[in-house]
């Protein structure tokens, strides 16, 4: 179930959170916003509760972009020169923020709270920082994604989508977003891949960049090669990595589901331990392998197997009910049919 906040400019105004209520306490709950305390100043309440899901990336959030993934195995191996990346809206009253301003660089001082003032925090101190691109409009955003090290993954008005799309896109995700979960949090060790600065943090997150030498930065894209294939609902949209679809964000949610009703109150963290079946995950660093199971979204695939040649929604040699359509009726959705079996 998604929980969708709305911020308002009054600090003590808060709203978007899963109601409390005796009858809902056995419901688990699938949402996109992973607040886990009350946030008053953006308007925010506590919403997590159980599963945070990643948003479903369609054509207006991907057109253009996820066909375009550097961490698809075909695509060309461009050096990453650019350091820094964040493209978006940035102030809270739509306006075009001014370095020539004051804080926080836009025209009025309106929804401060927008994005937890993260996007004009990282605006203001770095915009103008030497490798480092923030900005709101940005006609070279395709290329950029596969020549940035890092991108700025923030909240927005509530849930952001940018922690997905730059994941998928080979950017290592830097998450601006103070008492938030991100998807399948903590069910992937998000560590393994990203960058978390705390608001507070945001004057020196070009120091803490900095600290990330060249060696471990190939390990965080190693294992971003693996959680990306979890983010990206590949069974409805099409392969953008090779990948086969067994274990993407439909697929992982289907095994969360089925480990959280096997082993009650055991912490994710644990899931590995004692699951054989979830051991079977994709490793960090593995890579998916072919034939493709899945028709493509991807421009680096041939034409032949792309979904807009054999049919959207469907494999290249095969019919399939596609994600979540699978498990329509089913009475238990940790067991409804897989793509693979």
């Amino acid at each position: 179930m998604q929980s969708k906040p709305v911020c308002r400019t009054c600090p003590t105004h808060v709203q978007g959170a899963i109601r409390e209520d005796a009858t809902l306490a056995n419901i688990t709950w699938l949402h996109h916003w992973g607040l886990t305390e009350d946030y008053p100043s953006s308007g925010w309440r506590k919403a997590h509760r159980d599963v945070v899901v990643p948003i479903y990336l369609g054509v207006r959030k991907s057109a253009g972009l996820l066909p375009l993934s550097g961490l698809h195995p075909l695509a060309p191996r461009i050096p990453r020169n650019g350091t820094f990346l964040f493209s978006g809206r940035i102030c809270g009253d739509h306006s075009l923020p001014d370095p020539e301003k004051p804080w926080p660089h836009c025209a009025t001082r309106r929804s401060p709270g927008y994005s937890q003032g993260a996007r004009q925090l990282v605006h203001f101190h770095h915009s103008q920082r030497p490798g480092y691109k923030v900005m709101v409009k940005n006609k070279e955003y395709q290329v950029d994604l596969i020549n940035y090290k890092w991108c700025l993954a923030p909240s927005g008005g509530g849930h952001g989508h940018r922690q997905v799309l730059v994941a998928a896109m080979g950017c290592l995700p830097v998450v601006v977003s103070d008492l938030v979960m991100q998807p399948f949090e903590p069910e992937m060790d998000w560590s393994a891949f990203s960058l978390r600065v705390e608001q507070k943090d945001v004057p020196t997150l070009h120091e803490a960049i900095e600290a990330v030498d060249e060696h471990k930065y190939e390990e965080m894209q190693d294992a971003l090669r693996c959680a990306a294939q979890h983010m990206i609902f590949s069974t409805m949209s099409g392969a953008f990595m090779q990948e086969d679809g067994k274990w993407d964000a439909f697929g992982f949610v289907l095994e969360i589901l089925r480990m959280q009703q096997g082993h009650p109150g055991l912490h994710p963290s644990k899931y590995a331990e004692v699951d054989e079946q979830y051991r079977e995950l994709p490793a960090e660093g593995s890579e998916p392998e072919p034939p493709l199971p899945l028709c493509s979204m991807s421009l680096w695939d041939p034409e032949q197997v792309r979904c807009s040649k054999v049919g959207h929604r469907e494999r290249v040699h095969h019919s399939y009910i596609p994600g979540g359509a699978a498990c329509v009726m089913h009475k238990n959705l940790a067991e409804c049919p897989r793509l693979w079996e």
